[in-house]
């Protein structure tokens, strides 16, 4: 929000369909707040290195700003929450620089308690296009391909949807098969069924013809 003295950061909830204004107070101090903190995040990182006991004081440091930001932001509408348990989060400012999963309430972080999700805009939230079913296909499980597949063989496997190959002027260098990926992709399509396809199978203009 803007008035004729300060700029002033406001919270709009919406929850059972009512919908609440919270002031915030200016954003001057939001935003100390907020950079205050990511600062001490950054230089809780560094103190990795650190004996325990400063890595201590550090996060202790880190802990109290986290309480005093998450009062500010928090106080006035997680009791409008109620037992709801998904939070939808479209920031503004610095508020996006943010992470609000670390944010505390009653000694916790928010991660612990509510499952977030970020939106770029309240927009996202007015999304009524009606999406047409498609047909739906077995699970294609795609592993360890065959990088040396010579053009000849290339199109003797799928020549009826082989493009023309491209002329490259210098010679490429060969690949080693990918026996992991290979026995990864096997183990995946043992657990989800569908087409597994490896080596002169795993093709590009063949996978083209799904979409």
């Amino acid at each position: 929000l803007k008035s004729k003295h300060c700029p002033r950061y406001a919270v709009f909830c919406l929850c059972d369909k009512n919908i609440q204004l919270f002031d915030l107070g200016p954003a001057q101090d939001v935003d100390d707040l907020i950079l205050d903190t990511i600062n001490d995040i950054e230089q809780e990182s560094e103190q990795i290195y650190m004996n325990i006991e400063e890595q201590n004081k550090g996060l202790d440091a880190l802990n109290q700003k986290l309480e005093v930001l998450s009062q500010r932001l928090l106080s006035n509408i997680l009791p409008k929450i109620g037992s709801k348990q998904h939070l939808i989060i479209v920031s503004d400012g610095l508020l996006h620089l943010l992470p609000f999963s670390i944010l505390k309430n009653k000694g916790r972080s928010l991660i612990e308690q509510y499952a977030i999700t970020y939106l770029a805009s309240s927009r996202d939230l007015c999304d009524h296009t009606v999406i047409e079913p498609r047909n739906q296909t077995l699970p294609v499980i795609i592993a360890s391909p065959d990088y040396d597949l010579s053009n000849s063989n290339r199109s003797s496997h799928l020549s009826s949807i082989t493009q023309a190959p491209r002329h490259l002027c210098e010679p490429l260098v060969p690949f080693s098969t990918l026996e992991g990926t290979k026995a990864e992709g096997r183990a995946i399509h043992r657990i989800v069924g569908g087409d597994l396809w490896l080596g002169q199978d795993a093709l590009k203009e063949r996978f083209m013809k799904l979409t």
